[in-house]
């Protein structure tokens, strides 16, 4: 089996707990300050969002921007990239949801929300915003959102809706 990296506890920790507390404005002039916070690399801008490398190499992080202009999610993978075909790719993805959501639950505490299924999610919600943990088919990504854009993706992508 390929051996794939996977952020460490401490890193989750200090990620996750960076995003609950960044204290910011959520406007896109921000940006460049909260990319350098958490030493990620700018590789393209778009009128609404900023491609990153966040760590794991290409498009491995994005800023997305609502239609009005403000900052609605950061996403960012925090671990290598496997295939989804295979069952060690799925089995690595699934492994590396678990270690990263019991990292992120001893720095964050328990967790307000999990969403079971094929992209499993699990949460924490804040009064302005939600930090997740949220499993890929090839990887896992941890994100900050407006609690606003959790509200209107779980109205969207909710069955029936």
């Amino acid at each position: 089996m390929v051996e794939r990296r996977i952020s460490s506890d401490e890193e989750i920790s200090d990620l996750v707990t960076g995003l609950r507390t960044l204290d910011w404005t959520w406007d896109p002039d921000e940006v460049d300050q909260v990319v350098e916070r958490f030493g990620w690399k700018v590789e393209s801008r778009r009128r609404r969002s900023v491609r990153l490398d966040a760590g794991f190499g290409m498009a491995t992080g994005f800023i997305d921007f609502s239609r009005d202009g403000k900052v609605e999610q950061i996403s960012v993978a925090v671990c290598e990239s496997a295939s989804a075909e295979s069952p060690e790719g799925r089995a690595y993805v699934q492994d590396a949801f678990a270690k990263i959501v019991a990292a992120a639950t001893r720095a964050l505490g328990e967790p307000t929300e999990r969403v079971p299924g094929e992209s499993a999610e699990v949460r924490w919600r804040g009064d302005e915003a939600t930090v997740g943990v949220k499993r890929l088919s090839v990887q896992v990504n941890v994100f900050l959102a407006t609690n606003e854009y959790v509200d209107e993706f779980d109205r969207v992508v909710e069955p029936g809706s």
